[in-house]
Order: C-alpha cells, then structure tokens, then sequence
C-alpha cells in the first residue's frame, strides 16, 4: 500500500475519489440542497441595498445603501406595522403550539375511555387477586 508521498494533489484527489467514490456521489444531493436553499436565496437579501428596478434586475439596479431602510424606519406607520408583525409572530407561535396539543390530549382522553386499557384498570377494583 502507497502512502501517497510524491503524489500531486491531483493524483490523490483521483486516487481517493476512486476509493471512496460511492461516498462523495452521495454527497451530491445534500450539497446541491444546501447551496440551492442557503446560499441562492442570499441573491434576494441585496434587493434591501439597492434601488431595485425589474427591467434591471437584481444587478443591474443601482446600490443606495442604508436609504431604503432610513426611509422604512422614518415611515410613520413603521411601529404599528412592528408591532402588528410581532403580535401575529407570538400568537402563530401560541397557536402552532396549543392547538396540537389540545387535539393530542383530546385523543388520550378519547382512547382513556373507549377501549384502551391504561395500567390502573389492570388492577381489580375490589382488592381480590
């Protein structure tokens, strides 16, 4: 067995993608994955910094900085929209939580009393074994 020594980085690229190669081509999919939902969307976030027109597009429109967002915050309705966005936020949050989980218990309370059996009803009532 080589250890390698004196091989070029290319050569030991070649040599290991052939040992392993099953392992990188599985790879594949999850590193298309991240890339297409991490990394593309990042396109997107410069539209804030820009003066964005769609006959442009993303890189064509001219870069204003910080301005759209100085305008955003001066609005007069930005803390009502603040506000109504967090409120809408926390009762999602509440709602997303609560609602399963009354059905869940719905459900146990539902199955405690038609037909399954929970381990007190194991236990004869009237003390006899």
């Amino acid at each position: 067995m080589t250890t390698g020594a004196g091989l070029t980085a290319w050569q030991r690229f070649r040599k290991t993608f052939k040992r392993d190669g099953a392992l990188h081509v599985m790879l594949l999919l999850p590193l298309l994955l991240l890339i297409l939902y991490h990394y593309v969307p990042m396109a997107g976030i410069i539209i804030g910094f820009k003066n964005y027109k769609g006959t442009k597009g993303i890189f064509g429109s001219t870069w204003v900085g910080f301005e759209n967002f100085q305008t955003l915050f001066q609005t007069s309705g930005f803390a009502r929209a603040l506000r109504n966005t967090v409120i809408i936020a926390v009762w999602k949050i509440v709602l997303q939580i609560a609602v399963p989980v009354h059905y869940l218990f719905a459900a146990f309370y539902i199955l405690g009393h038609h037909g399954v059996h929970s381990g007190h009803d194991t236990v004869p009532r009237d003390g006899r074994r």
